[in-house]
């Protein structure tokens, strides 16, 4: 017979409980309304770990009355992914969650915002395995166009060097795409290596074709 799904303990339920009233404590204009915003961040914090849109939603409503959600949506955050350092827009593009990506660009996320490495939030949703990552890549772009296809991280990589040495080829088609001039192509790391240079040889063969008919067109 099928297994029952098992409940959550009384004490893991009041830990959710106890987290839940944390987040709507703060959705209130008379505490987010006023320069406190190291009061607001540990619960917007907590919204953004657990991909909680509504939470996230109302805690920036309310932070715009004094401008404040600005404040949110581009703090920097310790993390354990080895960026050491990050944006909410980092942690959303790396977990694919695009409504996030969305919410945090209306309340004026810096889509050009760097984590530890370097990375802009480009770069992390192109290394990212996560389902929506591609379609959080396709909005950044949306967003901030050149300055997403030409910023660099610490090892000089644009964002198509990332995409070519992962072997992504959808990425790589959305950022020549995006990329009408295709100067992606030619930009070189601190290595002094092209995009193209670092495609795998486990990669689709077909991914140099892309490079090279952009190059060619």
């Amino acid at each position: 017979p099928p297994r029952s799904t098992p409940k959550p303990s009384s004490a893991a339920s009041d830990v959710y409980k106890r987290q839940d009233e944390e987040v709507r404590s703060v959705a209130s204009d008379s505490l987010l309304g006023s320069p406190r915003h190291d009061v607001a961040a540990p619960r917007f914090r907590l919204a953004l770990e657990r991909g909680d849109c509504v939470a996230a939603r109302r805690l920036l409503a309310a932070a715009k009355v004094n401008g404040g959600d600005a404040v949110l949506a581009n703090r920097s955050y310790g993390t354990d992914t080895g960026a050491k350092m990050e944006t909410p827009l980092h942690g959303a593009a790396r977990t694919g969650n695009v409504l996030l990506v969305q919410l945090l660009l209306e309340h004026h996320a810096d889509a050009r915002a760097r984590d530890g490495t370097g990375a802009t939030p480009a770069h992390v949703a192109i290394r990212s395995k996560a389902d929506g990552a591609r379609d959080v890549l396709a909005v950044l772009l949306d967003a901030a166009g050149d300055d997403v296809l030409e910023a660099r991280d610490n090892a000089g990589d644009v964002p198509l060097h990332v995409a070519c040495r992962r072997g992504a080829v959808v990425a790589v088609k959305t950022l020549l795409k995006a990329d009408d001039k295709f100067k992606s192509l030619t930009k070189k790391n601190v290595k002094g290596r092209r995009p193209k240079d670092l495609v795998p040889a486990s990669a689709p063969s077909y991914i140099l074709e892309v490079l090279d008919d952009a190059r060619v067109g």
